[in-house]
């Protein structure tokens, strides 16, 4: 009986540390975690944004926080995350860092729909990353994290607005072509 007692033990106990109760999940309520995510923009963005939901799977109720890390900054850009609190921007450097200052008390089956991340690129061209891990303030192994990428391009003008329109006249020709176009004025 201690035998069995005891393997059962052996291999429920760890389970409890390692078991990941937290799921982020996209806008599709699609399990995101330990993903990276992709914002392709351009300098005109005045804002780029994700939104999350957070589901507690466990039988228990979580106290969760959030934790911001930049793992690629770029210099003259803004950034803040929502969480049990919407934060104001802080300029990339800043806060290289961040935890939320308190937690959201998650009940079992329950999923948290006010993770958000937040970029601002004030017209600056390049790439910013960030890593945001969720975790169980009383078991900060339990957790989730998801990479969120920013990259934010030059931008392009339309150069052609209208694709350029070419005739052909008659159809069929015997002995003479005309040939016309329209919409060709370069800028």
């Amino acid at each position: 009986m201690k035998k069995h007692l005891f393997l059962f033990f052996l291999f429920s106990f760890p389970s409890y540390f390692f078991a990941q109760n937290l799921i982020i999940l996209d806008s599709d309520s699609i399990n995101v975690n330990g993903q990276t995510i992709t914002y392709y923009g351009n300098v005109s963005d005045t804002l780029a944004k994700f939104h999350f939901g957070v589901k507690n799977i466990s039988p228990g109720s979580l106290d969760v926080k959030l934790k911001r890390s930049e793992i690629g900054k770029l210099s003259g850009t803004q950034n803040y995350f929502c969480w049990s609190i919407c934060y104001n921007p802080v300029y990339s450097g800043a806060k290289p860092s961040w935890t939320d200052i308190s937690s959201v008390m998650m009940i079992p089956d329950s999923t948290y729909e006010n993770f958000s991340a937040y970029f601002l690129p004030n017209g600056i061209s390049g790439a910013a990353g960030f890593h945001y891990v969720l975790y169980d303030v009383n078991n900060p192994n339990d957790s989730a994290s998801v990479d969120l990428m920013f990259d934010i391009a030059l931008g392009t003008k339309n150069i052609h607005p209208f694709p350029a329109e070419i005739s052909l006249y008659p159809n069929p020709a015997t002995d003479k072509l005309s040939i016309q176009f329209e919409n060709t004025e370069l800028p």
